[in-house]
C-alpha cells in the first residue's frame, strides 16, 4: 500500500471519529432538552439520517448533525456547519425520511433540523448550536 493511501485512510478515519463524537454530543443536547432519541443513523441506500428523535410537544425530528473542529477564524473559511447542509444534501435527507415513513407511519407533524457541533484544537465540545426548522420538504 502507498503511503499516500495511508494517510487517506487515517484522514477518513480521524473524520469519522470527529463526526461520530459530534453526533453523541448531539443525543445528549437533544435528551438534556427533552427529546427522545428513536433511531441513530437510519440508512435506507444511499440516504442516511443521522438522528431521528420525538421532540416533547410530539413532533418527530429528522436531524443532520455537522461537526467541525474549531480554529480562529473556521467560519470565515469554512462557512458555518450548517452551511454544509446544501440542497443536494436536503433533497437525500428528504428522501430518507420518506422511507423511514413509509417504514414507520405516523400522524404526528416532522420538521428537518441541523445541529452544529463544534470541537476545539483538542477536540472538546466548546459549542452546539440547534437549528430548529433548518428546511422544509
Amino acid at each position: 500500500m502507498k503511503i499516500l493511501d495511508l494517510f487517506r485512510r487515517k484522514v477518513r478515519t480521524h473524520k469519522k471519529m470527529i463526526g461520530d463524537k459530534g453526533e453523541r454530543a448531539a443525543v445528549s443536547y437533544l435528551r438534556r432538552h427533552g427529546y427522545r432519541i428513536v433511531t441513530r443513523n437510519f440508512k435506507h441506500h444511499p440516504h442516511e439520517i443521522d438522528v431521528i428523535a420525538l421532540e416533547k410537544r410530539r413532533m418527530l425530528v429528522f436531524i443532520e448533525v455537522k461537526t467541525r473542529t474549531h480554529s480562529v477564524d473556521i467560519y470565515n473559511r469554512y462557512g458555518s456547519a450548517a452551511s454544509a447542509v446544501g440542497q443536494d444534501k436536503q433533497r437525500s435527507l428528504v428522501a430518507g425520511a420518506r422511507a423511514y415513513l413509509r417504514r414507520n407511519p405516523t400522524d404526528l407533524p416532522c420538521r428537518f433540523d441541523v445541529i452544529e457541533v463544534y470541537l476545539s484544537k483538542a477536540e472538546r465540545i466548546i459549542e452546539i448550536n440547534h437549528i430548529k426548522e433548518a428546511f422544509s420538504a
